[in-house]
């Protein structure tokens, strides 16, 4: 119960730095997705079996707080942790001496993917229509800028949920004398 309310409280702190402190600033044109990178963290870290509910519960905190679509970014993060995982467990990303490169190629990808989708699906206003007619230049200025973001945002959530995780596990299997 303790571990439930401790994942609680640093989803409630992603949410909450993802709606209001990272979705105010943009660090030269770079918006961080913060609670989409500590999706794909949390899959790296746990597997799918137990990141999608962490995805699900990121996405639509987020669709609340930020006063859009619930379900929107639950949709784009349950894709994105389906593709990291499925990509992570067959490539053993976690013992393999050349994982940076493949984490730094995932995150392009997660965040093409993610860019992609949100234009061309969730803008009601016509995104696909300038997305085709030049607005490409753009949106792959706006996915490198965004995965180099992303990437360090990325490292630092997978440090911090690793340790998390960690430690969880420690007092999971310490042993209760009473």
């Amino acid at each position: 119960m303790e571990k439930f309310f401790f994942r609680l409280a640093a989803i409630a702190t992603i949410v909450f730095l993802q709606a209001y402190f990272f979705a105010s600033f943009s660090f030269q044109g770079c918006v961080v997705s913060f609670a989409l990178m500590a999706a794909v963290a949390w899959t790296i870290i746990s597997g799918f079996e137990k990141a999608w509910v962490y995805a699900i519960s990121l996405g639509i905190l987020v669709d609340l707080l930020a006063f859009d679509a619930v379900g929107k970014n639950a949709i784009l993060f349950i894709f994105a942790v389906y593709i990291v995982s499925f990509i992570s467990r067959r490539l053993l990303i976690e013992s393999q001496g050349w994982s940076f490169l493949l984490v730094f190629l995932l995150i392009i990808s997660v965040t093409f993917f993610n860019n992609f989708l949100v234009i061309n699906f969730f803008s009601w206003q016509g995104g696909a229509v300038e997305f085709f007619s030049g607005g490409m230049a753009s949106f792959f200025k706006g996915v490198l800028t965004g995965s180099f973001c992303n990437i360090i945002t990325f490292y630092f959530l997978y440090w911090a949920i690793g340790r998390m995780e960690k430690r969880l596990a420690f007092y999971e299997s310490a042993v209760n004398i009473k």
